[in-house]
């Protein structure tokens, strides 16, 4: 009797259905981080599905571990854009990525966000890297989980004082990866479908990774932290926007420098994240 007045209570309104979920769910015990950013994803006009709440929970789960390095992570999931826009982690800046211009067909659930042969399209993170509380110059990552192998991709990007930018592919068939200042641009990268990270764990290394193995690595020092907010799937040039990126994204994060062993972790929950997405995860 319980069950049927809150399924009378709750169908009918789109804000309570994952919640309807969680509350039939008896015998389950989600983590607080998922159960936040469910309620979240319907404030923002999403909902999402017993398999994705399963998956994020699986995923917060992993992490925790190295949890206080992910200072940001979205995993574009949800039943609509509105979910999309909905970081699971938001330690570093706005609540919801502040969309321009990507429209609801932009996003596929078992895919990501994205658009080919963008020409205008990007979030703002809300980070100002300068001004963000426990941002580190020499102990950053940048993350992002590519879904398209072919043409170019800029994952995400700022440049004021110095740069912070992914850019797995560019459009001189180079990966670019910039961490305060320090880093590289590799030339000859002809494949880029899944997790390339932009890890900066010491004053003196800086690396690219693809798919948990380095690929290219600098021992430079010095840098500065940008005072222009980090984009995704664009670059902020000091205020100009440019670089769209025409690739789809699977997720994307931002945080601290991760180890060897902790990288090897996160990129492990990242794929099995992605997989159990159903996005193909490379």
């Amino acid at each position: 009797m319980k069950k049927l007045i809150l399924i009378l209570l709750f169908t009918t309104s789109v804000f309570a259905q994952s919640h309807l979920l969680l509350l039939l769910d008896s015998g389950v015990s989600y983590q607080t981080e998922t159960l936040d950013w469910v309620a979240r994803v319907e404030a923002n006009g999403g909902a999402v599905d017993k398999t994705t709440i399963q998956a994020i929970d699986a995923f917060i789960i992993a992490i925790a571990p190295i949890r206080t390095s992910i200072k940001r992570f979205n995993p574009f999931a949800g039943n609509n854009l509105n979910a999309a826009l909905v970081p699971l982690i938001k330690d570093w800046g706005g609540t919801i990525d502040t969309n321009v211009n990507f429209v609801d067909a932009d996003y596929i659930a078992n895919v990501g966000l994205g658009k080919s042969a963008n020409t205008n399209r990007y979030l703002k993170s809300g980070i100002i890297p300068s001004s963000t509380i426990g941002y580190s110059v020499t102990s950053t990552h940048l993350m992002s989980y590519s879904k398209t192998s072919a043409g170019t991709n800029f994952s995400m990007g700022v440049y004021s004082t110095d740069f912070l930018c992914l850019y797995p592919k560019d459009a001189s068939g180079r990966l670019q990866y910039f961490v305060n200042g320090q880093g590289a641009a590799k030339a000859g990268e002809t494949y880029f479908s899944g997790m390339t990270l932009a890890n900066r764990n010491a004053n003196n290394y800086t690396e690219a990774v693809r798919n948990d193995t380095t690929i290219s690595s600098v021992t430079t020092t010095g840098g500065a932290a940008p005072t222009k907010e980090l984009l995704i799937f664009a670059n902020n040039n000091n205020g100009t926007i440019n670089n769209f990126s025409p690739t789809y994204l699977g997720c994307y994060s931002v945080g601290l420098g991760l180890s060897a062993s902790n990288r090897t972790l996160y990129y492990n929950a990242v794929y099995n994240l992605m997989k159990a997405l159903g996005r193909n995860a490379f």
